[in-house]
């Protein structure tokens, strides 16, 4: 039987969300050998573009500066059209807006197959994108969604032609959560503390104020109570000046970004991610992997498996306040929370991820 062959597209390759899921995958299929792949990064920029290329990946692009991304660069589309003429795939594999925009003008007239790859489940704000998802609709032959939220988005808003569309929930590394050696709380200068962590860029869609704002009330039931924030973002000054207009900024670490996020959770007292939206919400999910209970926002699709293994509430400070405290103090809740959160997040690893990306694509060209 013969091996699909798969080019992944995608817009810009740095350090991120959508970037990092690539990358995985990229390894695992490298080892696995049940299918060829190329990958295309439009713009030819980015860190893990030249992280991976230097490993020996196949990473090719339409240029080398992020004017490649210009809506109306047709030189990107006849760029991608040569290159996908030379590299002859079965199926083109999108993820990003613009690579979803490109890869898919691109792909018009070519007998492979295109499956885009949502992630966000926000419409987009631009008339211009909006029209160009609904119209290039038309020339996608599947949508994969991380979610049942993302899902219902693309088939309200995009999927008019009824092509093929399931939800391929995102993975962790379940092996790197747990060969993680956890830290110490006098590592991060909060000894003896019961720590609430987020992990996450400090923008607004985040919510982390609302975690700042329940620190008061937190702190009259817990007085040893300490917010450890991971992440960077535009936000932060504004995150640091409300915690000291709340007068709880010594209870309040910024700790920035940290390559050691799974040794941290592993020593978390509760996870809270309080967004006002996700795609899906991995971070939760690493959480559940290093077994913290967690205090997650009604808006995270998480909730779609792990309503009896987390706390989730409205995106209210005084109801967030009220479910951190429910686990700091009580001791059986915690420990309940956390073993359930391991046995879920145990079903969503890398290698199930595979198989059922296999046989999406299986399905789609009937190898």
């Amino acid at each position: 039987m013969r091996k699909p062959n798969v080019v992944f597209i995608i817009a810009d390759f740095d350090f991120g969300g959508i970037e990092n899921i690539l990358s995985e995958i990229l390894i695992r299929l490298k080892s696995d050998k049940d299918i060829d792949f190329n990958v295309i990064n439009i713009s030819g920029k980015g860190r893990m573009h030249e992280k991976l290329k230097a490993e020996g990946y196949n990473i090719l692009s339409c240029g080398s500066s992020k004017d490649t991304l210009k809506k109306f660069n047709f030189k990107t589309v006849n760029k991608l059209r040569k290159l996908l003429n030379e590299l002859k795939p079965d199926i083109v594999h999108t993820s990003q807006y613009k690579a979803d925009y490109f890869g898919r003008i691109a792909s018009i007239g070519f007998p492979h197959k295109v499956i885009t790859h949502i992630h966000n489940p926000t419409i987009q704000k631009k008339f211009f994108r909006r029209l160009t998802n609904r119209l290039l609709a038309h020339v996608t032959d599947a949508f994969i969604s991380v979610s049942d939220i993302v899902y219902d988005m693309v088939e309200a808003n995009f999927n008019k032609s009824d092509k093929p569309h399931v939800v391929l929930h995102n993975f962790i590394d379940i092996t790197k959560v747990e060969t993680a050696a956890p830290c110490t709380k006098n590592d991060l200068g909060v000894a003896d503390k019961k720590l609430i962590v987020s992990v996450g860029r400090l923008v607004k869609e985040k919510n982390l104020e609302l975690i700042i704002k329940a620190l008061p009330e937190i702190l009259k039931y817990v007085p040893d109570a300490h917010y450890f924030c991971i992440g960077e973002g535009g936000n932060k000054r504004t995150l640091q000046n409300l915690a000291s207009e709340e007068g709880v900024i010594e209870h309040v670490t910024f700790a920035g970004y940290k390559d050691n996020v799974y040794s941290i959770l592993k020593i978390a007292d509760v996870f809270c991610m309080p967004s006002a939206f996700e795609g899906f919400g991995i971070a939760h999910l690493e959480a559940m992997a290093a077994g913290v209970p967690s205090v997650v926002s009604d808006a995270v699709p998480t909730k779609e498996f792990a309503s009896e293994a987390s706390l989730f509430c409205v995106n209210d400070e005084q109801i967030i306040a009220s479910q951190i405290v429910k686990i700091l103090t009580d001791r059986k809740l915690s420990e309940e929370l956390g073993y359930k959160s391991k046995m879920i997040s145990a079903e969503f690893s890398i290698e199930n991820y595979i198989s059922k990306l296999k046989s999406i694509y299986s399905n789609l060209c009937n190898f």
